[in-house]
């Protein structure tokens, strides 16, 4: 009898080769490089991206040098994790860390980028 099932390790590969679309509308642009290395290969964002990431509201307020708060973008970095990051790599430090550690172990290859 055979067995139709697919075998695991051709299975991870064709979803490997599947598309990733990550959208970077409202993120400033400054912060773009920083979002895709994090997102694809697990860089460590540093600064107010990674604060935002993390939601440490006392190290964005540090970051963002608080009298110049909105005009570093912070509400438009908020706007972008909340509508258009991936919930599995921002809202602690924890959860960042974790996708730090996925996405180096294995990096998103074939990334669509939405930026307009």
């Amino acid at each position: 009898m055979s067995d139709n099932k697919p075998q695991l390790g051709k299975l991870i590969e064709e979803t490997d080769a599947l598309p990733v679309a990550f959208s970077l509308l409202s993120l400033p642009e400054r912060y773009h490089e920083a979002a895709k290395a994090y997102l694809t290969h697990g860089v460590k964002p540093e600064g107010l991206l990674q604060a935002c990431l993390e939601n440490d509201l006392l190290e964005v307020f540090i970051n963002a040098n608080y009298s110049k708060c909105w005009a570093e973008g912070v509400l438009d970095i908020c706007w972008w994790l909340h509508w258009h990051c991936p919930a599995g790599a921002r809202g602690s430090e924890d959860k960042v860390i974790f996708w730090m550690r996925e996405r180096r172990l294995k990096p998103y290859k074939n990334v669509k980028w939405i930026t307009k």
